[in-house]
This record gives structure tokens, sequence and C-alpha cells, in this order.
């Protein structure tokens, strides 16, 4: 629902399929990773409740099919000893994620990731407890959730129109590959009342794809029901930045564009940036 509303391109991992489900989901999880998409997983903690949020002392909590979790964490990055074209999921195959409390990165072998509700296998060591136990979570190994990160829903509509369109006539603009950091490491919560601070954006579009001398635009779209899911692109956005495509540069052949945002915005507002290229 969030990834849809947020319109977003996402594949959201099957938790209806029979148990146990770890192996599955590792194989899941693995081939998002190699394929360049994040990926959005909801593990256990050692100490918490395994009821989804539930605050009710009820024993069954709010996660559909039986499954259980307790925080929210992204994982986005995949290293092995073998060739990242084989698809086998290894012990050793390590997945790179954050903690959602902190800003250390955290590397877990495959082989540890998954644990029963009762917590005594792969996170039986585990420290429970606010601010610790989210550095070494376990997903549940019975019934577990996920959701991979795939693009925007403008990107896939635009995909998915040139796969329908004649090869040989190409119809609408190129939309390449774009990512955003950010120059804070600590967001407000203003749900506690905190104040939003100003967000400075620095803005990569990847040129893989495209030719030397393509022309394009950066647009930025300030909220999310001004972002479009397909052309045309040039409404309702509120800044826009033209740049050509320069594959050359004095160390060599350019893999991407970069772009400093001058224009902040707040910390507590959705925004949006989508390339096109023609």
């Amino acid at each position: 629902f969030t990834a849809e509303k947020l319109k977003l391109d996402y594949d959201e991992w099957d938790y209806t399929q029979p148990s146990p489900q770890a192996a599955g989901f590792k194989a899941w999880l693995k081939a998002h990773l190699v394929g360049g998409n994040p990926i959005v997983f909801f593990p256990m903690c050692k100490g918490d409740g395994h009821k989804c949020y539930r605050s009710s002392p009820e024993d069954e909590g709010a996660c559909p099919n039986g499954g259980t979790c307790d925080h929210v964490e992204p994982i986005f990055g995949i290293f092995s000893n073998a060739s990242l074209d084989d698809a086998t999921v290894y012990d050793d195959d390590v997945i790179l994620h954050a903690s959602d409390q902190d800003m250390m990165p955290y590397y877990r072998r495959m082989e540890t990731m998954q644990d029963s509700e009762k917590m005594d296998g792969n996170c039986a060591t585990a420290q429970p407890g606010f601010g610790k136990n989210e550095m070494y979570p376990c997903f549940d190994e019975d019934v577990t959730y996920g959701l991979a990160i795939k693009g925007t829903a403008a990107t896939k509509n635009a995909y998915k129109q040139q796969q329908s369109n004649n090869s040989s006539s190409r119809e609408g603009p190129t939309l390449p590959h774009v990512s955003l950091t950010i120059d804070i490491d600590y967001e407000p919560n203003v749900r506690i009342f905190e104040q939003p601070c100003v967000v400075h954006g620095n803005v990569s579009v990847d040129l893989s794809g495209l030719e030397h001398g393509q022309q394009c635009t950066l647009f930025r779209y300030n909220s999310t029901d001004a972002f479009p899911t397909a052309a045309p692109y040039d409404e309702g956005y509120q800044y826009a930045t033209n740049f050509s495509v320069d594959l050359k540069s004095s160390s060599g052949e350019a893999k991407e564009w970069s772009f400093s945002d001058p224009n902040p915005f707040y910390s507590n507002t959705a925004v949006y940036y989508l390339a096109t290229c023609y």
C-alpha cells in the first residue's frame, strides 16, 4: 500500500506461500540485490514482542499469515565468493544492511539471517533492548516480509511503453537511473514536534546506454501528487535543469552527470527527481 501510494515500482515478497520461507526469501533477496534493487525487510529483534507493532497483550499479532516482525530495515549490498551471475545462495554470501538506529553498516552472512520466533538459534546471543537489538536482527524463518524497490512507477511505465513500441521506431524519452544523496544524517521526528530541517540534495544521473550529445532534462517535483507516472513529464514540476550528455572527459569515459540542487527542501516533505533524455 505504502509503495503504491508513493508511486514506486516494487516487488513484494509473497508471504502467503508455504512455510518455512527462509530459503526462498534468501533467493529472492539475492536476485534483487544483484539486480541493483535495494530491499526493505521486516526482521525480529531480540527481546521484542514479535507482534508487528501491535500493542495489545493478545497472543495473536497483527502480522498476516502468522508471521512475526519487530522492525523495518534496509538491505542494499551483497558480496559473494562466487560469480554474481550464479543465482545460488551460498552460506558465506554476505549482505549489507543498516539498523535504522545508527549510521553504521552491518555485514551478515546469509546463513545467519533467519531464526525461529524463540530467537534461540542465529540470534541467540544478540543483545536485547532498544538501540542494541536492531543491529543484529533475524527474520522469521517460517513467514517473513520484504519489499524490493525497483524504481518509480514512471520508469516502469516508460519501459513498458518502449517494449510495446516497434524496436525500429523509438517513441518517447529515455528515463535514465537517478540517485540522490543528502547532506543530513538525522531526520527530525515531526511526530514528536521536532522542527523539520532544511535539506540539500546532490543528484547523479547514470549515463549508461545514452549517446554522446543527447539532450536531457532533470525535473524536480515537490510532492507525490505532482510526480507523474507516465508522460508528459513536463507538467507539475517545480524546477527543471537541462544538460547535454558528455561521455568524454579528461579522466576518460564519463559514467554519470552530477548536479548540486541549489534549491533546498524540508525534511518532512516528499521530493522526486526524474531525468528525460531524447
